[in-house]
């Protein structure tokens, strides 16, 4: 039924990068008692049968720094590396249990700032602005693969996060840290659910070195329909509830030729769309487990292991 389709879907869990131009000591104090140092957070996976598996504790080091005219907020890569981030992610999601996600895999995107100025960096023979783990790194963990369970397609990665940069004289959201989560899961799976927690980075304030600050917290809800960067994602920076975002990409993945003669669409339809056992077993939904039929094997049966025959 879906030999033509590629049965796989992406999301985005997008970190926001931004700056605001303060000039007085009360407005630096009332942005920076909500701008994050260490964020931690977890991300909750919600299988078909809605129950709900949560990752460790997993954190995002950001660094918030004013100057006299803005202050500049963002991912800090010198205190935790792309590659920290793509492995910490894929790893905990992989040990969720009852294998509820297969074969994952995640990339991440980021893009280093020094006062709000995006960095240059050299990949090969060309100097770019924001680089993708594990494919513009030197001996990374995971190795890049140029094949379909392996390979960011360009085609997804927003304009906010190439390397743009967070100056001028008014508010500018972009976003530094990009995590991509391919999920193997056949069918758009539910949003990730990213929940946090931070205490303010009390040192980012020239003015008021003594602010007193509460521990700030958030969640995700859904997936966030408005295109990042677009007239619509206008959240206000200094909310806290708009730190991390979570994209569905499907929409934006485009067929590689690399990948083979045929081409194929991707799947369109959510994971609650799709047949029970993937019609090839059958459910017990007292446990909602599948029982599969000779030569079918995995939580949704969709893994063949054998040419089976009945009699």
């Amino acid at each position: 039924m879906y030999s033509l389709e590629v049965t796989n879907s992406v999301q985005g869990i997008f970190w926001r990068s931004f700056n605001k131009a303060v000039t007085t000591a009360n407005g630096e104090q009332e942005f920076v008692q909500r701008m994050p140092s260490t964020v931690h957070y977890t991300i909750t996976f919600t299988d078909e049968y809605g129950d709900e598996h949560v990752t460790s504790l997993l954190s995002v080091e950001y660094k918030s720094a004013c100057n006299a005219d803005n202050c500049f907020v963002h991912p800090d890569f010198d205190a935790q590396t792309q590659q920290e981030h793509a492995e910490s992610v894929n790893q905990s999601l992989g040990a969720l249990p009852r294998g509820a996600i297969e074969n994952k895999y995640v990339w991440t995107v980021g893009t280093d700032y020094v006062d709000g100025v995006a960095q240059d960096h050299t990949v090969g023979a060309d100097t770019v602005k924001w680089r993708t783990y594990p494919k513009d790194f030197t001996s990374p963990e995971s190795v890049s693969v140029d094949q379909l369970e392996y390979r960011l397609d360009d085609k997804i990665i927003p304009d906010g996060c190439r390397g743009v940069d967070i100056t001028g004289t008014s508010d500018t959201v972009q976003y530094g840290l990009c995590v991509f989560v391919q999920i193997e899961n056949p069918g758009i799976q539910t949003a990730l659910k990213v929940q946090y927690f931070y205490n303010p980075f009390l040192s980012a304030s020239t003015r008021n070195p003594e602010l007193l600050t509460h521990v700030v917290s958030g969640q995700t809800s859904g997936f966030n329909t408005a295109a990042i960067n677009s007239n619509a994602d206008n959240a206000p920076i200094d909310n806290p509830l708009y730190l991390v975002t979570v994209q569905n990409l499907q929409g934006n993945r485009e067929w590689n030729a690399n990948d083979g003669d045929v081409s194929k669409d991707f799947i369109a339809e959510t994971v609650n769309e799709l047949e029970v056992c993937s019609r090839r077993g059958l459910c017990d939904y007292d446990t909602g487990m599948c029982d599969c039929f000779s030569g079918y094997s995995g939580i949704r049966c969709d893994d063949q292991n054998a040419i089976a025959y009945s009699y």
